[in-house]
């Protein structure tokens, strides 16, 4: 075994130590009651934002129009909410009889809600 095959699997190992000793933050609900609440609230609003709807395109424009990362970057530094008013968006969701509302803050091409490393653009330090 190699040194680099050595090292993988150590922290492999280490890796399915770390998941094994894992345990829930809260007791596990039984299979059948686990989307009980979702089906009882019946009506509540997903929120998705980043660097698309600055270009007013969907979650996959990237993708489906194949736009480079570079140009798509732009995009996202360009999004700025100064109309964002999340107390008008609760109320309006209220009002619609919403009974629970998502907001996607860290989205899968990168767009992040607050400041991050790890992401290529957040809009945290423009809100």
């Amino acid at each position: 075994m190699t040194g680099i095959q050595l090292s993988k699997t150590l922290l492999a190992a280490a890796f399915a130590a770390c998941l094994a000793s894992a345990q829930p933050s809260q007791a596990v609900v039984p299979e059948d009651q686990r989307t009980q609440w979702f089906e009882d609230a019946r009506f509540g609003i997903f929120i998705h934002w980043g660097g698309y709807s600055v270009i007013s395109r969907d979650e996959w424009a990237r993708e489906m129009f194949h736009v480079p990362q570079a140009e798509y970057d732009t995009y996202a530094l360009r999004l700025n909410p100064v109309h964002y008013d999340p107390v008008a968006w609760v109320k309006l969701a209220k009002n619609a009889g919403a009974r629970y509302m998502v907001i996607t803050s860290k989205h899968h091409e990168g767009f992040s809600m607050f400041r991050t490393q790890i992401g290529r653009a957040s809009c945290r330090e423009r809100v």
